[in-house]
This record gives C-alpha cells, structure tokens and sequence, in this order.
C-alpha cells in the first residue's frame, strides 16, 4: 500500500473513532440523570416470607404495605435531599441565622417524619403476623438494626480544611 493510501486509511479510522466517542458521550449524558433511582429489590421480603413462614394472604397484605411505605418515603427522601441542597448551597454566602435555622428545622422535620413513617411501616407489618411470627419478626428486625448500627466517628475525626476554600462560612461570635 502505498504512503497516500495508507493516510486515507488512518484519517477514516480517526474519523470513526471520533464519531463513535461522540455518540458513546451524547448516549451517557441523556441517560444518566433520566432514570429514577431503583426501589429496593425484593429479596428482603422473600427472606421474611420463608423465614416466618407465611400465608399466601399475609404475604400479599405485606406486599401493599410495602408498596405504600415505600411511595411514601420515596416522596419524603426527596423533600429531604432538595432541603440539604437549599442548605448546602447558602455555603459562601451571607446568610442569616434564621435562614439556617429554618432549612435546618425543614431538614429536622423532615427526617422525623422518615423515622415514624418507618415506625408505623414495621408496627404495621408486625400486626399481620400470629403471636410466633410476631416473635421471631422482632429477633429478626432487631438483628438487622444491630448489624446497621454506626460505630461512630473514625479515629481522629474530621480531616483539617487545610486552607482549601469551600466549606460553609466561620462562624460569628454569639451563634
């Protein structure tokens, strides 16, 4: 092949390699904030299914409790997150206090609201349940939140900002 052939050859393929990382991005950017983040998969509740031995009538019972709960809290985590960013974004700015206190109070309000929901949620799904079931559901729940727990702060806490701007403004004397 001769040396002009042979450009030809390597501008074409430059030339569709380029074309395909374009499409490749174009595809990646329009789906990647399209989808709505996926509801928890179902293998939680196939476990309680087989582990307390439920009825076909109890598991559909749990199934619409399930999908109520998890409507609810799906509009509640949302509020939520928008209420962190409000906060977050008066970061670098002049702010009042009472502009805090109230993002923070919503942001309080908000996550109260989370723990009852999920309150009642499990109190819910405990009176389906026959006096046995009820037991081994509360050892099961309870081994659970055990396992969730925190352990707190790594050692050392917090790194130092170092200097770096970005974080939320010092604080005034009296706050």
């Amino acid at each position: 092949m001769s040396g002009m052939g042979n450009n030809k050859l390597i501008g074409f393929a430059v030339i569709g390699l380029a074309i395909l990382n374009i499409a490749l991005l174009t595809f990646i950017w329009f789906n990647s904030g399209s989808k709505k983040r996926p509801r928890p998969n179902k293998e939680g509740m196939v476990f309680l299914e087989q582990q307390l031995n439920l009825s076909s009538e109890q598991q559909t019972k749990l199934e619409e409790l399930r999908k109520s709960h998890f409507d609810k809290m799906e509009g509640l985590t949302q509020a939520s997150r928008e209420a962190r960013k409000a906060l977050h974004d008066l970061w670098g700015k002049e702010v009042t206090e009472a502009e805090v206190k109230s993002l923070t109070m919503k942001i309080g309000d908000l996550q109260s609201q989370i723990e009852r929901a999920t309150f009642y949620h499990f109190a819910d799904m405990r009176k389906l349940f026959d006096e046995d079931q009820a037991k081994q559901f509360d050892e099961l729940i309870k081994d659970v939140l055990k396992r969730g727990e925190r352990r707190g702060p790594m050692p050392g806490g917090m790194p130092p900002n170092q200097g770096k701007p970005g974080g939320p403004p010092p604080r005034k004397p009296g706050r």
